[in-house]
């Protein structure tokens, strides 16, 4: 017989005529359910470094106790591809992420307390995480923004972008144009591959803020009368020593316009040694 469930059998022997005695036996066959025990992985999506190594180790669990709620009384892990290598014999192992570099199927096969053996099995992925890095300019003069680059990614499918200031991040493009402060001016740049695993470029970029002039223009009087003459004095409020180029190219830093009959509108660009530079108009009124 191959009974499927617990079956019980009778069996019944007579003896000849004309006698006709019987002799009746019972036997009960328990069958046990076979054992397919859960595999849990932790993580469940291993990520490989640069030399192509686990970032992790890996936990390995199962129930201890069968569909009848009893004990095994044996546990063996293997791969599927080296069934002769055991990797621990209790109902919780731990692979070491140094002996990870490749997906794997992991079977455990159990023990119940009549004997019976089954088997459960996870394939495990591994994922090369993805790299870059950030490009983009060392210095940026004061209030003006510059733009920083991912560059060379590779397996990248998502990009985010953090400062000192917020980890909560405020770009997922290739790249972003930002306006550095004294207080914000380092850019963190994490990525992720299609598997979700990720690497963050560390240390991030930092930027240093460079002075830059604030120009004024300054009249001798303002506003003037029709045909009166008008000097401007232009000089930089923080005091810095910077070239001066006026709207009509003059780089006298004092301009004087002569016989002025209407209201106009000066410019001057004003550059310091950082390289930074700023411009500011100013309005004759000629009445």
């Amino acid at each position: 017989v191959t009974p499927t469930t617990t079956t019980t059998y009778t069996i019944t022997a007579k003896t000849p005529t004309p006698l006709q005695c019987s002799q009746t036996a019972t036997v009960t066959v328990n069958v046990i359910p076979q054992q397919t025990p859960v595999v849990t992985p932790t993580p469940a999506l291993l990520c490989l470094d640069a030399a192509g190594v686990s970032e992790d180790d890996l936990e390995l669990s199962t129930p201890n106790t069968d569909s009848n709620g009893r004990t095994y009384t044996a546990f063996k892990w293997y791969t599927l591809a080296d069934p002769t290598t055991i990797l621990g014999t209790t109902d919780v192992i731990t692979v070491p992420k140094a002996s990870i570099t490749a997906s794997q199927t992991y079977v455990v096969e159990v023990t119940t307390q009549e004997g019976c053996v089954g088997t459960g099995q996870v394939l495990v992925p591994v994922s090369a995480k993805p790299s870059v890095s950030i490009k983009g300019d060392a210095t940026v003069c004061f209030g003006k923004s510059l733009k920083l680059q991912a560059e060379s990614p590779i397996n990248v499918a998502r990009y985010e972008w953090t400062t000192n200031a917020n980890s909560t991040p405020f770009a997922t493009t290739q790249s972003v144009t930002v306006f550095p402060t004294a207080a914000e001016n380092t850019y963190y740049l994490t990525v992720y591959n299609d598997k979700g695993c990720s690497f963050e470029v560390n240390p991030g970029h930092t930027v240093t803020i460079l002075d830059a002039p604030k120009p004024q223009i300054m009249p001798d009087h303002n506003p003037i009368c029709e045909g009166d003459d008008v000097t401007l004095t232009a000089s930089d409020l923080n005091g810095g020593s910077c070239t001066v180029v006026w709207d009509d190219g003059s780089t006298n830093p004092v301009r004087t316009i002569r016989g002025l009959t209407n209201t106009t509108t000066y410019s001057v660009t004003m550059t310091n040694q950082n390289g930074c530079y700023e411009t500011v108009e100013y309005t004759v009124t000629v009445n």
